[in-house]
């Protein structure tokens, strides 16, 4: 006899099930003098969830990485520029989106980062396009999941900013 959970899972339609992928990615938060906050717009034809959608700078962890050196990595790789992590302490974001087949579950590690060397550029196709932002001119429809939280989160700690 088959347990009622198994009679149940073998019932499924396969093409309902759907893969279930964690990824974890570390973003940062960059201010200019004037307040304004810098994203990038994600160049993702491939994932058209995410294509076009504007984000923090940052990327995906590789198994081994430590966050603070990738995100140092990633601002060299996608924006030519080398940035100091101002708080060792991120804020974090989890959320999760479903695609055709697959359903993301992201954690995401965001550090407050300053520019020590270069001008923001695009350095490679991972992106379309660079701005600096009023935060409150955002909207966050048109952008990639935790960046409202993290301009929030931010904001609440530094209202002044």
């Amino acid at each position: 006899m088959v347990p009622r959970a198994n009679a149940y899972f073998w019932s499924l339609d396969k093409k309902m099930i759907k893969q279930r992928i964690q990824i974890v990615l570390v973003g940062g938060l960059i201010l200019n003098q004037n307040g304004k906050v810098l994203l990038t717009q994600r160049n993702e034809r491939e994932f058209p969830l995410w294509d076009g959608k504007w984000g923090l700078p940052g990327g995906h962890l590789e198994f081994g990485d430590h966050p603070e050196k990738r995100l140092l990595k990633e601002m060299k790789e996608e924006l030519g520029v080398g940035v100091r992590i101002l708080s060792k302490t991120p804020f974090i974001a989890s959320y999760v989106l479903q695609a055709e087949k697959i359903i993301y579950h992201g954690i995401i590690l965001c550090y407050l980062c300053q520019i020590i060397r270069g001008q923001p550029r695009i350095a490679n196709q991972e992106n379309r396009d660079f701005k600096w932002f009023k935060p409150e001119k955002i909207n966050f429809q048109d952008c990639l999941p935790g960046t409202d939280v993290f301009l929030h989160q931010f904001l609440a700690q530094n209202p002044k900013t």
